[in-house]
């Protein structure tokens, strides 16, 4: 019952960015059969150091609940684009920007 809580107390940007992750995992899955579970799981292990340091980060309490969004969006944009490149973008988004988010956090 957790799970419907927590879609019932999203707003409309919310919902709309939970689709566009569910979207984006059938597209993969989709494209798993074009390029294999062994290029799959090489895309999964290119991002997966970037996507540690992003956990890390949302566990920062300090933040803002903006500040934790955005880098969570963010993140969530690189997802989409390594495994479902055709789905369109919601904002530009970069490995290289996202690391300069992150280091702005660990700064700050």
């Amino acid at each position: 019952m957790h799970a419907l809580e927590s879609l019932a107390s999203c707003d409309r940007e919310e919902l709309s960015q939970r689709l566009r992750l569910v979207n984006m995992l059938l597209a993969r899955l989709e494209r798993l059969r074009e390029i294999g579970p062994a290029r799959d799981r090489a895309l999964d292990d290119e991002i997966t150091p970037l996507g540690q340091r992003v956990a890390d980060a949302l566990r920062d309490r300090s933040r803002s609940d903006a500040q934790l969004r955005n880098l969570r969006r963010m993140w969530e944009e690189i997802e989409i684009s390594r495994f479902a490149p055709k789905l369109p973008r919601a904002f530009p988004a970069s490995e290289r920007r996202l690391e300069q988010l992150l280091d702005e956090f660990a700064r700050d």
